[in-house]
């Protein structure tokens, strides 16, 4: 065909349009559009910020911008079907689950003095959103496929039409009949790519005729969003019952031990570095500082030998990282409830769950309520794995009446008891709804010891998934125990090597991929600060051109890290370090305590962290600390610079 013929400029009348159209759909060989969308999940800040607009449902199209579309034969198209199924696939799973976000934000924007009251915190908000997402993928599964079918022949029969008008308009019907189909359809694909790649106006009118569909599916899924918040502030008002916010004086925060043994239980516990040779009990080892011991899965309440060295292996295979989670609970309410090394308190099982976040599900319409059996069989088999445990501390100090002691010790971490006082072999007949326990007198020497070290755990760390968050919440207990052994000096802004902080996140270099690595660890302590668990975070002397060379990694393995810790955990722990008796020389001045006390002030009311001040300054973030504390003297040039920093705020 001749390409280069001018358009016809013939008025042509609707309906004889519609009717050309209509002929020449006959010609039209099978083919098939595919959507590349590049949509990412919201953040807890992003949902926040949407909830603070004036959003309509008629702005439901807000999520779908970044998508590509691209024409297929279905000679092509099925040369490679198992791949565009797939892309297919996913194209449709992110439309629909970024119009279930939207539904599911928009009506939590329509209850603002019910549902969301109940949010105190960014974690809160994610987790609410996922609660509901998850609720409402259920609900509406099978029905989103048959409006998606809808949907989708309609937008086909209807881009068929907008181009064969467009074809009609610029070539005449004369032209396109004497073409043959091949000449036809090769014409039809070229001009429906181009309306795609370059026609913006052809995009926004296919956009606005769309948001008929968009906005009845979206409605629909409002409704059914409503129906659920509705379920979940009923649950609120029975979960209001079970207050834990009486475990500690700091809000969102609990407090775990914080002696070097258990940290070291808790890391055996993630990295799951017992030996495995079948005929020996699976044990690991710990060294830290002057402590060193093992750790030995030894089941109790077996008297075969043969049978408990099976079941110590079961434990070694399934130990997960929700028994960390039950451990630490564990730990909260004993040290919250006891007041003597020998109590037993009784623990419901219905509050562990609600302390990893978990909610209970609502009755009726034919459905039980509460929680899931998974649910539940997860904490009776994580205290399966903790019962398990024999603490084995070849060596550590302890102080009596002040004085360091050398001492060695073994034992359980809990001993669990049956209603009658005695010894449980925990399974799911006998603790459906309740625990009773007490500490061996292992842990006896640390939980309730005058001077115990108390740490404070961020609530969110429970709640995080167990397993697609586990770097998150591995951290935030490496974090939480390190920052507690820091108090005594108050310096919280001591470096760590980014490979401690992997060891830590229980991540390894990906040798073959390292930037996966890198966004990994990022991606972690991003998280991290928009959840509050830490302030700020940064490199220290890292050069990013270094990234572009071969063999980066092992240089970034060993850069510094520097990671805040949020102002409650730093408030906290104030008290501690003020009884310390370690002081810097040379003490500060008069005039130093003034201008600690005003840069602290002046950075606070500029929301700004201590990172963010330092840099601004030039200096290093645990300078600017030690200046707030007064336990630093400010050079000369410094205190210019700072008191030239206060009077431009």
């Amino acid at each position: 065909m001749n390409e280069h013929v001018q358009p016809i400029v013939t008025p042509w009348h609707d309906n004889v349009l519609a009717q050309m159209t209509e002929r020449f759909t006959e010609k039209i060989d099978a083919f098939f559009t595919l959507f590349i969308y590049e949509m990412n999940e919201m953040s807890a800040l992003q949902m926040e910020q949407f909830l603070a607009e004036n959003i309509d449902v008629t702005d439901s199209t807000m999520f779908l911008k970044d998508f590509k579309i691209y024409v297929l034969t279905a000679d092509s198209y099925y040369m490679n079907e198992q791949l565009y199924v797939t892309i297919r696939q996913q194209a449709r799973e992110k439309v629909i689950s970024n119009f279930i976000q939207f539904a599911v934000l928009y009506a939590l924007k329509q209850r603002p003095h019910v549902t969301l009251s109940t949010v105190t915190s960014s974690a809160q908000l994610m987790s609410l959103f996922k609660h509901v997402e998850a609720a409402l993928v259920e609900k509406v599964k099978g029905r989103e496929i048959a409006t998606w079918k809808d949907y989708n022949a309609w937008w086909k029969q209807r881009i068929t039409e907008k181009t064969l008008e467009h074809l009609i308009l610029h070539y005449g019907v004369q032209q396109l009949e004497q073409a043959t189909r091949q000449q036809f359809n090769a014409l039809f694909l070229e001009t429906l790519n181009i309306q795609f790649m370059q026609n913006e106006r052809f995009l926004q009118q296919m956009n606005e005729e769309s948001k008929h569909y968009y906005q009845s599916f979206v409605t629909l899924m409002v409704q059914e969003v409503n129906e659920i918040l509705a379920q979940y502030d009923k649950s609120q008002q029975r979960d209001a019952t079970t207050d834990f916010s009486q475990l500690t004086a700091v809000p969102n925060y609990v407090s775990v031990p914080n002696f070097v043994v258990y940290q070291a239980i808790r890391e055996v516990m993630y990295q799951k570095n017992f030996t495995t040779a079948p005929d020996t009990y699976p044990t690991a080892t710990f060294s830290k500082g002057r402590t060193n011991g093992s750790i030995m899965i030894h089941p109790c309440c077996i008297d075969d030998e043969v049978q408990r060295l099976e079941r110590a292996h079961e434990h070694r295979v399934q130990l997960s990282t929700i028994a960390v989670d039950v451990l630490d609970i564990l730990c909260v309410l004993f040290i919250y409830r006891a007041k003597h090394p020998t109590d037993t308190i009784e623990v419901e099982l219905a509050d562990i769950l609600k302390m990893r976040g978990l909610r209970e599900k609502l009755g009726g319409q034919g459905r039980r309520g509460g929680f899931e059996k998974k649910q539940k069989e997860q904490i009776i088999g994580a205290l399966q794995h903790i019962q398990s445990l024999l603490v084995t501390v070849d060596q550590t100090t302890l102080y009596k009446q002040n004085k360091p002691t050398q001492v060695r010790a073994q034992g359980r971490i809990f001993l669990f008891q049956t209603a009658t006082g005695e010894p449980d072999k925990i399974r799911a007949t006998t603790c459906r709804t309740k625990i009773t326990y007490t500490v061996d007198t292992l842990f006896a020497k640390y939980l309730l010891a005058p001077k115990k070290q108390l740490a404070l755990l961020p609530i969110v760390a429970l709640t995080y998934h167990a397993y697609r968050m586990s770097a998150e919440k591995q951290l935030s207990r490496y974090l939480s125990w390190r920052w507690r052994t820091q108090a005594f000096k108050g310096n919280y802004l001591q470096p760590n090597k980014v490979r401690t902080i992997l060891h830590a996140m229980g991540e390894t270099l990906n040798e073959r991929a390292p930037m996966r690595t890198r966004e990994r660890l990022e991606k972690t302590l991003d998280t991290l600060m928009q959840d509050g668990v830490i302030a700020d975070w940064h490199y220290v002397k890292w050069d990013e051109q270094i990234a572009t060379t071969r063999g980066w990694a092992k240089y970034w393995l060993n850069t510094a890290l520097i990671i805040e810790p949020a102002d409650q955990v730093k408030e906290h722990y104030a008290s501690i370090e003020q009884n310390n008796r370690y002081r810097q020389a040379p003490p500060p001045t008069q005039k130093d305590d003034v201008v600690g006390a005003q840069l602290t002030a002046l950075r606070k009311s500029k929301k700004l962290t201590i990172l963010q001040l330092a840099e601004q300054l030039g200096v290093t973030a645990p300078h600017i600390s030690n200046i707030e504390k007064n336990k630093a003297r400010p050079s000369p040039a410094l205190r210019k610079k700072i008191i030239a920093w206060m009077e431009q705020q």
